[in-house]
């Protein structure tokens, strides 16, 4: 189903622009955070590699790695949105479809994952970091 935009429709995108930019902000903080804990995870290797399996190293290397990953791939879609989102607002004449709502669910669900991988990984490297 096609729709064009009248002035309700045109709040609620308003309203998908905003809520696209705190998903971008989101994901900086998690880009921010990933930095950080591989800054902690490759400056305490060694230390961490004397007193922890290989295994339990190799998790929290392939956590990083997924994150990192995630991150990337999440961050062209929320641009994509981003950008689509500005030429619809911009050009009322345009039409839309379901799949921009569509869009933004999964941009959504795919932070909160995120947001729960970046939870874990923090305890899993806290861990390893903190054991004496």
């Amino acid at each position: 189903m096609i729709i064009t935009p009248d002035l309700q429709l045109s709040q609620e995108l308003q309203e998908l622009y905003l809520e696209n930019k705190e998903y971008m902000s989101q994901l900086l903080f998690l880009e921010d955070e990933y930095r950080f804990f591989l800054q902690l995870f490759e400056t305490r290797y060694t230390a961490i590699g004397e007193k922890h399996s290989e295994e339990e190293l190799m998790f929290v290397g392939a956590s990083l790695d997924e994150l990192k990953s995630q991150m990337g791939k999440l961050k062209n879609l929320i641009s994509k949105h981003q950008h689509l989102l500005e030429t619809i607002l911009k050009n009322e004449k345009q039409t839309i479809g379901f799949e921009l709502i569509e869009e933004n669910s999964i941009i959504a669900q795919t932070i909160a994952t995120l947001l729960d991988s970046d939870k874990n990984i923090k305890k899993a490297l806290f861990e390893l970091v903190a054991t004496k």
